[in-house]
């Protein structure tokens, strides 16, 4: 009789497990993020700051193509380089700031959340107030 209890037991602490697992990974869907390894990547290239009522202290997630840069680290554009040449949207790693101060090719300049710019070959591209993300 003590082995049914225990198996019992044993297995609504596996039912009550999977429940949350299974709650928590439908909240995920429903707002388009997936966890992977504890990192959180949206699915969508979106650029504006969502709302989201279950996850109140997480606005902006990674896509698994964002680079991110922490304030005063350069990053060099190049074929080679981590940084390829192209067109970028900068976002902020910040939800409560909504401009950031970037200096590229030298020039430091005020940039607002989601604005895009063209990095060729051979620029520079530093954050200089806040951590940047370029999607």
């Amino acid at each position: 009789m003590p082995e049914l209890i225990i198996a019992a037991v044993a297995g609504a602490v596996v039912l009550l497990f999977l429940t949350a697992k299974i709650i928590k990974k439908s909240r995920l869907k429903g707002n388009n993020v997936e966890e992977i390894k504890g990192v959180r990547y949206t699915a969508t290239s979106d650029t504006t700051k969502p709302h989201v009522e279950s996850d109140a202290d997480v606005k902006l997630s990674y896509n698994k193509t964002d680079i991110l840069i922490p304030v005063k680290e350069e990053k060099v554009v190049g074929k080679d380089a981590d940084l390829k040449p192209g067109k970028y949207i900068i976002l902020t790693t910040n939800e409560e700031i909504d401009t950031l101060n970037v200096r590229l090719g030298g020039y430091v300049r005020v940039y607002n959340h989601g604005s895009e710019v063209i990095l060729a070959e051979g620029d520079t591209i530093c954050p200089v107030n806040i951590g940047i993300i370029l999607r």
